[in-house]
């Protein structure tokens, strides 16, 4: 019996082979068979194989304490670390405190300039706009020779203060000397009486 083409391709395409599994891809020329962790048959791409060789460098030299995690470190590192990292914060604080406090020294400095010349420029302006150089020439005149006065009757007073301190000293000697002669004065009287009488 003769087989229809229409069931000939029918089942063609039920054959295993449809429902193979593909074949694996060909490997690059050029690239070497990798080890895979898992599967030995299987083959890296050369940046997973540098990613390998990178990693498994660095598992086998010693970590490096300052690049390890503070909870990977030991007691005595990681108090260690801790110590210095709370030292370069108070630091870094300490610092930005005194920039900001000479920032706003600096600030207030040039401020109170910018005051200083601006009541300067005010009366300057007030000065010209009502003819006052004279006026005001003539008050300072006035000014300093009444200070020159000042200072000459507080010279003044000054020598008399000393004047009377050494008259005031004159007159308790010459009031003791006084004192000692009528007590002298009054002794003989007594012995001349106590005479005449006997």
């Amino acid at each position: 019996m003769d087989i229809p083409a229409s069931a000939s391709a029918e089942d063609s395409r039920t054959t295993p082979e449809r429902f193979s599994s593909p074949s694996p891809p060909l490997q690059p020329p050029g690239s070497p068979k990798l080890e895979h962790p898992n599967d030995s048959s299987a083959s890296l791409p050369q940046s997973a194989q540098a990613r390998k060789v990178r990693h498994n460098r660095r598992l086998a030299r010693p970590p490096e304490p300052d690049r390890l995690h503070a909870g990977w470190l030991p007691r005595g590192v990681r108090d260690e670390v801790r110590v210095n990292r709370k030292q370069r914060a108070d630091r870094r604080k300490r610092v930005r405190e005194f920039r900001e406090k000479q920032a706003q020294e600096t600030q207030q400095r040039e401020l109170q300039i910018e005051i200083q010349k601006t009541r300067q420029k005010e009366l300057e302006d007030w000065i010209a706009q009502n003819d006052w150089e004279e006026k005001y020439a003539t008050q300072m005149e006035e000014e300093k020779r009444q200070s020159a006065m000042g200072e000459d009757e507080m010279q003044l007073h000054a020598e008399l203060q000393m004047h009377v301190g050494e008259w005031e000293q004159h007159e308790a000697q010459l009031h003791w000397e006084l004192s000692f002669y009528v007590d002298l004065l009054a002794r003989e009287r007594g012995k001349h009486e106590n005479l005449i009488f006997f």
